[in-house]
């Protein structure tokens, strides 16, 4: 880009509000993934996106962009517009902006396809549905707060190269990482990280849990909030699987006293 384009793209960034910008990019993050046959390998990429899709909404939600799940209003947090932190921001949102449209819109540069999701053939993501109900939430309470409420679509992506795939969420993961950094100084991160928690404790699907574990644990330049993120999934994991146990444990022995009366 040349530094009158340069210049030009500023200039309209600058016109463009924080709230604005993260409304688009909730709307680009609105994503299902497809694929005829989801290796393991996928499937972690695919949480790993989940992942990062949750973490830009909490962010988002700790700095009043939108509304909390009990449906309090947060105010705005006016210090996003101090002169050291606004453009910060804006910048990073354009970015994620740019890079959701360019995966959807540039084929095959990041190992994407479009996809109808059409055919008995093609499999939606077990990784991408962790925390959709949660996103879905976010992003329809933030819809009631739009003045002009605009069809969303729904992107639908096949993938087709993982190495290629694995860049793009390695990207998204640093953009939200600079965000949660630039905020970091308005004592907001733990209140994001406890939220984190807390989504990750909702989730009851063993198999959910053991991706969130393994996706956080060994892949995309692990950080002590991946690992967070893998402890947390993993002290889940065997609070599920022992509840399980010790149901299917009480369900026999009813069982068993029911026989013994008749």
């Amino acid at each position: 880009m040349s530094g009158a384009a340069e210049g030009v793209a500023g200039i309209a960034l600058s016109a463009v509000s924080i709230a604005a910008l993260f409304t688009t990019c909730i709307e680009c993050f609105d994503i299902v993934v497809a694929a005829k046959d989801f290796g393991q390998d996928y499937e972690l990429l695919c949480t790993q996106l989940s992942l990062q899709r949750i973490r830009f909404a909490l962010w988002g939600e700790s700095v009043g962009l939108v509304t909390g799940p009990s449906l309090r209003p947060v105010p705005y947090d006016s210090r996003l517009e101090r002169p050291d932190i606004q453009p910060a921001i804006k910048h990073t949102l354009d970015c994620i902006r740019l890079l959701l449209r360019e995966a959807n819109v540039v084929s095959g540069r990041y190992g994407l396809v479009s996809s109808k999701l059409e055919g008995d053939d093609m499999l939606a993501s077990t990784g991408m549905s962790i925390f959709r109900d949660t996103f879905d939430s976010f992003k329809n309470r933030l819809r009631k707060n739009q003045a002009q409420k605009s069809a969303w679509k729904v992107t639908r992506w096949a993938i087709h190269d993982g190495p290629r795939f694995e860049v793009m969420i390695g990207r998204l993961k640093d953009f939200v990482d600079g965000l949660e950094s630039v905020t970091t100084s308005l004592g907001l991160l733990a209140q994001q990280q406890a939220r984190l928690r807390e989504e990750i404790d909702s989730v009851s699907d063993v198999q959910s849990l053991q991706l969130l574990r393994d996706s956080s644990s060994n892949s995309l330049r692990g950080s002590s909030a991946q690992q967070d993120v893998s402890d947390t999934a993993s002290r889940r994991l065997t609070f599920v699987i022992t509840a399980s146990i010790l149901e299917r444990e009480e369900i026999r022995t009813e069982v068993d006293t029911e026989n013994l009366i008749s």
